[in-house]
């Protein structure tokens, strides 16, 4: 390594269960290392809504997607890159097969 150069890299990654985790967990520190000119990564690996209602109910596409619309407005606010989303079923990860 040279003079300079830095073990850690500028980019953060955050990992969270459900739409809105990200930010009533960690939204500040978010949004103090976008200021800081850091790339904030932002994954969000559950629906959010379904365990609230059956999966197959037709107004919870309509919840999910303004679950999503409000986690990237909320990503915009703090500056971070809009968030990933993985779609897994909401407090049903352990049924998820691992193979």
């Amino acid at each position: 390594m040279s003079e300079g150069d830095s073990l850690i890299d500028d980019t953060l990654l955050i990992v969270a269960a459900h739409p809105d985790d990200e930010v009533l967990g960690c939204g500040a520190t978010l949004a103090w290392h976008a200021d800081s000119g850091h790339r904030v990564e932002v994954l969000i690996l559950s629906q959010g809504a379904t365990s609230r209602s059956k999966a197959d109910k037709i107004d919870s596409q309509e919840e999910l997607a303004a679950l999503q619309a409000s986690a990237k407005a909320a990503a915009k606010i703090l500056g971070t890159q809009q968030p990933r989303f993985a779609g897994l079923p909401d407090n049903r990860m352990d049924q998820e097969p691992l193979l």
